[in-house]
């Protein structure tokens, strides 16, 4: 803030002073003046600092950051809208890179002092206000939102965790002899979830470090000591038994005492390390402070050689009696008399914010590690939740009512983009990092009907196949609880230690494997699951895979196990035509500046290996009798092989073309093909054209002889006879282009012709053609494309996918097939058109002639050539969540793969991945390969297309031409 209190002290003019002293006066004032000038200046532009007036609720950090912890008295409960809110600080989160000027401003326009401050690319700010009742915290929050400069700005709130294990009174005596095949005794959990088989690799795993957020720690319990302490930032601790029982599952020493965490070595490896955060902190209670909480473990440094890649949270928000008429008169001095409902919705809405602020949390730290200034591999990590206990009158609830991560959902995701706009990370990137518990209970003589793998969920448990991704054992828990004269209970009860299982799992992953992304180390948990979860009673719901660390361990010791690693070249060889292995091939290796060379054979799948003692490269040549050769350079990689002669992601497929595909040179055909259409070879490269100064909607801005030509030619087996066809593709304006004086009533259409030509027949004449019309390519406002794209395999079909978006979107990809009988016919295919709360899904109808790809009234008339498979309507509601576009994607699924195709990234704004970053422009110039799949096997091989988009502000063209093939290189 600038300091405009202290004026310099002119001289009294009563005093006697000469002319010198005077001058030397006002100059000493001048210069004290710019000096208060340059300081403002440097506080406006330079590190914003805690103040003074505010320090006793203020916690600084060693980075510079700091955040504030609002006074009790500050709470209050908004009984209209049953929100428990603190009535004079709001929190906000900002856009990009904004300067401490522009912070400051932010504060003043809401009249306001920053108290809390977390740097970075997506700052958060916690800004003092007056005190005010909940709407006019709402109202300011969304004037600062209306800054510009704001992503999302919301009243501050006490975030209270509740980490309370369930009672539980089973006793159990010790078994220590391990039996996964029949889980019994203390160690049952160990057994069931594969501990034992993970730990027979030890010899693999190297560091991890784990981060516990939880109540607080016994730093000198014996199973714990070396191997837990406090986050250096973070040192508040006081010692409880939740905390401490959560820390021995993740990591008790392997000490012959008690009991053996999850992911521990021997006391003496120190190989495993946990750094705990304890959550009754003053300092963490706050929207701010828990951001800093997580921003602590992914950022800072934690004191452990190894990075911190896995959070693990046992705790959740208040249950429905802590929000009772006694729980808030305990904290408000009166009672509110509020109805079951109401309890419920407040307990909801409690949750739902903690969620929102956890979402806000990792989003900040995952922009931070993708675009800066933390580093990328800060991205890493895996925040573990468990799903929850007992919420409401000792039953469970839905896992969202828990908070938290366990309540961030797409829902969530969509409305926050809706209310803020694109945050810069995807709802799929915050997805994987997060893995949501719930807990099972140890089989009784009453679940004999389960299989040896399948458990009951603890009726404690809370449950929703939408929330929670995975169970672990949750009852009874033998663990650990405060050093005295019985360090440990058996009787630990809850999804509280659940979620450690999971916690020490990933752990022990990134242990084997410090490269792995938190993608991948999810992926590598959720996929390697034994047995099912199913409800114990009438009110849960849902199967639910459950854990075995065992499974995932050896999985990724099969890919990468030390002593199986190899460096080596490997190659699979097939015919390009038929797709068959191409048996006995000559491979012949030659090392790259000299050195190894060597030649081997192909077997009868056409693999083939050279493996060496460190890392190198080949050129390596390929020949068969009846083939063209093909030479290409080949680095070794790393190869874990379990037997010789296994083929993995390392292998190179090399296709091989037979020698007789070159027969029927296409160079005179391409000839007549161009002096018979009477049009040119289009030119490839991107253009721009900008609008004239008077907009008309709709104005035609490319010129005609862009987009008037033949656009790609193409030599392969297309009808599965071992002789190839001449693919030509060509696009011609339809009717011309439009006046530029025209309104919306229509768009300028192309056409796309594809015409197929037997390259090998005595006279190489057209076989067959097909024309599509396409809209709104040379226009001013849609984003258009059209790409044309094929698989690799002989006899594959021929694509033509075309994408719009003009207020609304559609896509569609369509498969022609070119029969042996030289006939092209549509083989079926799948349409999108999508509006803002309406969405239909079409199927190709096959064996007909060419469809419309598009129609200007989608939902009122029929579209020729398609077939209706799903058509969803909201009305003007908000857009709705769960499993409501379930079969708007399935539908998709069943339209793409009646011609072999699979959704990939979704262009899609509701079928799949709801990808907000890839806006129409990004979505348009998505490439074939990048948005769908082949389910038939092979690769896609991208053709050429034309991709026209706005500039952006300019709302002009930038239009792209493109041809992979090179057939018509000579003559453009």
């Amino acid at each position: 803030m600038t300091d405009t209190g202290h004026q310099p002290h002119l001289p009294n003019a009563r005093q006697r002073q000469t002319f010198a002293v005077t001058l030397l006066s006002l100059v000493i004032t001048v210069a004290a003046v710019v000096g208060i000038v340059l300081v403002t200046s440097r506080r406006a532009e330079g590190e914003i600092r805690p103040p003074e007036e505010f320090a006793e609720h203020i916690t600084e950090y060693d980075n510079g950051d700091f955040t504030y912890a609002f006074p009790e008295e500050d709470i209050r409960f908004d009984e209209s809208e049953l929100v428990l809110y603190a009535n004079s600080t709001l929190f906000v989160c900002c856009r990009e890179d904004l300067s401490a000027r522009e912070k400051n401003a932010l504060a003043n326009e809401v009249g306001g002092t920053i108290v809390g401050h977390l740097d970075g690319s997506m700052p958060i700010l916690q800004i003092h206000v007056d005190p005010f009742d909940l709407d006019g915290l709402e109202e300011l929050s969304q004037r600062l939102m209306g800054t510009g400069n704001v992503l999302y700005a919301t009243y501050e709130m006490p975030l209270s965790f509740e980490a309370e294990a369930v009672e539980d009174t089973n006793e159990w005596v010790e078994n220590s002899a391990p039996n996964e095949d029949d889980p019994s005794g203390n160690n049952w959990w160990a057994e069931a979830i594969g501990c034992y088989s993970a730990w027979e690799h030890e010899s693999l795993f190297g560091e991890a470090t784990v981060g516990i957020l939880d109540t607080g720690f016994d730093l000198d319990h014996p199973d714990l000591i070396g191997v837990m302490d406090m986050m250096p930032g973070m040192p508040d601790n006081v010692e409880d038994d939740h905390g401490t029982a959560v820390a021995s599952v993740i990591g008790a020493i392997d000490n012959n005492e008690g009991l053996r965490g999850v992911a521990s070595g021997a006391d003496e490896s120190g190989r495993l390390q946990m750094r705990g955060i304890d959550i009754d902190s003053p300092s963490i209670k706050s929207r701010g402070g828990f951001c800093e909480a997580l921003r602590q473990f992914v950022q800072e440094d934690h004191g452990s050689k190894s990075p911190l890649h896995v959070i693990n949270s046992s705790g959740g928000v208040v249950g429905v009696e802590e929000l009772s008429d006694e729980g808030l008169e305990a904290l408000f001095g009166r009672s509110f008399l509020l109805s079951d409902e109401q309890k419920l919705l407040a307990q909801g809405h409690y949750a739902k914010e903690s969620s929102n602020t956890t979402m806000i949390a990792m989003m900040k730290l995952l922009h931070e590690a993708k675009h800066g200034p933390a580093a990328p591999e800060s991205g890493e990590f895996l925040f573990v939740q468990s799903a929850g206990n007992a919420l409401y009158d000792g039953k469970p609830l839905e896992a969202w009512r828990n908070g938290f991560a366990a309540g961030i959902d797409e829902e969530l995701y969509d409305e926050f983009v809706r209310m803020s706009g694109n945050p810069g990370i995807t709802f799929d990137e915050l997805h994987a990092h997060t893995l949501v518990v719930g807990a099972t209970q140890q089989r009784d003589d009453d679940e004999r009907h389960l299989s040896d793998s399948d458990y009951s969920l603890s009726s404690s448990s809370c449950y929703g196949e939408e929330w929670v991704d995975i169970c672990a054992p949750g009852k009874p828990i033998f663990a650990a609880t405060l050093a005295g004269e019985k360090a440990y209970r058996e009787d630990w009860s809850g999804t509280s230690f659940s979620a450690p299982m999971v916690s020490g799992a990933a752990a022990l992953l990134w242990a084997m494997n410090p490269e792995l992304t938190a993608a991948e180390v999810r992926s590598l948990i959720l996929n390697n699951t034994s047995g099912t979860a199913t409800p114990a009673t009438d009110y849960q719901y849902g199967r639910y895979p459950i854990l075995n660390v065992g499974l995932a361990v050896e999985d990724l010791a099969k890919a990468t196990s030390r002593e199986n690693a190899v460096h080596a070249c490997s190659v699979l060889v097939r015919d390009a035509l038929s797709d068959a292995p191409v048996e006995g091939a000559i491979a012949s290796f030659e090392e790259t500046g000299g050195g190894l060379s060597e030649t081997l054979e192909t077997d009868a799948t056409g693999f083939v290996i050279l493996k060496t003692g460190e890392p190198t490269s080949f050129e390596v040549t390929i020949s068969a009798d009846g083939y063209q050769p093909q030479t290409l350079s080949l680095p070794t990689s790393d190869h874990a092989l379990e037997l010789d002669g296994e083929i993995n992601a390392a292998t190179k497929v090399i296709l091989l073309v037979p020698e007789e595909a070159e027969r029927g040179d296409p160079s005179e055909l391409l000839e007549r093909i161009i002096e018979g259409s009477g049009q040119d070879v289009l030119q490839t490269g991107a253009w721009e054209f900008d609008r004239p100064d008077q907009v008309k909607s709709g104005w035609t801005l490319v010129p005609e002889e862009r987009l008037d030509g033949l656009l790609l030619a193409d030599l392969f087996d297309y009808d599965s006879d071992d002789q190839p066809e001449l693919l030509a593709v060509s696009v011609r304006p339809r009717d011309g282009w439009a006046a530029p004086e025209r309104n919306m009533a229509g768009w300028s259409e192309a056409e796309i012709t594809i015409s197929v030509y037997e390259v090998a027949a005595s006279t190489p004449d057209l076989a067959d053609e097909m024309t599509l019309v396409v809209p709104g390519l040379p226009d001013e406002h849609p984003e258009t494309s059209v790409h044309v794209f094929r698989g690799n395999r002989q006899g594959c079909l021929v694509y033509l996918d075309v994408y719009g978006a003009f207020n609304d979107q559609w896509m569609a990809t369509l498969g022609v097939r070119y029969t042996s009988d030289g006939s092209l016919v549509v083989e079926g295919g799948g349409l999108l058109y999508e509006h803002y709360n309406d969405v239909l899904c079409l199927a190709a109808m096959a064996g007909e002639g060419a469809p419309a790809l598009f129609n200007a009234a989608p939902y009122n008339e029929p579209w020729d050539g398609w077939t209706e498979l799903c058509h969803l309507s909201w009305g003007d509601d908000p857009t709705p969540g769960g499993s409501f576009f379930d079969e708007y994607a399935e539908a998709y699924e069943v339209a793409l793969g009646s011609v072999g195709l699979a959704p990939g990234t979704a262009r899609s704004g509701f079928a799949g991945s709801t990808d907000e970053l890839a806006r129409t422009r990004e979505k348009c110039a998505m490439r074939p390969s990048a948005t769908l799949g082949l389910t038939t096997g092979g690769e896609i091989v991208e053709l050429g297309g034309i991709v026209s988009r706005t500039q952006g502000d300019t709302r002009g063209i930038e239009l792209t031409v493109y041809d992979e093939t090179g057939l018509l290189d000579s003559w453009r």
